[in-house]
C-alpha cells in the first residue's frame, strides 16, 4: 500500500490483492481436486507423485486462505478505526521561538563591529 495516496487507491490495492488471492485459491483448489482424482486412477510412483502434488496444493491453498483472512481482518480494522480528517495544527514560528529562548548573556552580546564584519562576510 503506497503511502500518501488517496483512499481510493488504497481501496483499489486491497481489492486487487483480494481478487488475486481468491483466484489463487480457486486455482489451487482445482489443482488439488484434479491431482487427487487422477491419483485414484493410477498406481505406483505416479500415484505417489500426484498425491504429493495434491498435498502441496492443499498446503498452498491453506496459506492463501490464511493470507486472505488476514487481508480481510486488516481491511475491516482499517475501516472500523478510520477517523475523519484531522484539524490542521496551529502555526508556530519556530525561528521567533528559538530567538526568544536563546538569549546571550550581556557580556557575550555581539557589538556593532562584530555584526558589521559578519554581514560583510555573508555576501562572499
Amino acid at each position: 500500500m503506497a503511502l500518501g495516496h488517496p483512499p481510493l487507491y488504497r481501496a483499489l490495492d486491497f481489492a486487487g490483492v483480494a481478487v488475486v488471492l481468491i483466484a489463487l485459491c480457486m486455482g489451487l483448489g482445482v489443482l488439488a481436486a484434479m491431482t487427487a482424482d487422477a491419483a485414484g486412477e493410477t498406481e505406483g510412483p505416479v500415484r505417489e507423485y500426484l498425491l504429493r502434488l495434491a498435498w502441496l496444493a492443499v498446503a498452498l491453498l491453506g496459506l492463501a486462505v490464511v493470507m486472505l483472512a488476514w487481508l480481510t481482518v486488516r481491511y475491516i480494522n482499517f475501516h472500523l478505526h478510520r477517523r475523519g480528517r484531522a484539524k490542521p495544527t496551529r502555526y508556530i514560528n519556530f525561528w521567533a521561538l528559538a530567538g526568544e529562548r536563546f538569549k546571550l548573556p550581556p557580556e557575550q552580546e555581539p557589538d556593532q563591529e562584530d555584526q558589521a564584519d559578519s554581514s560583510d562576510n555573508a555576501g562572499t
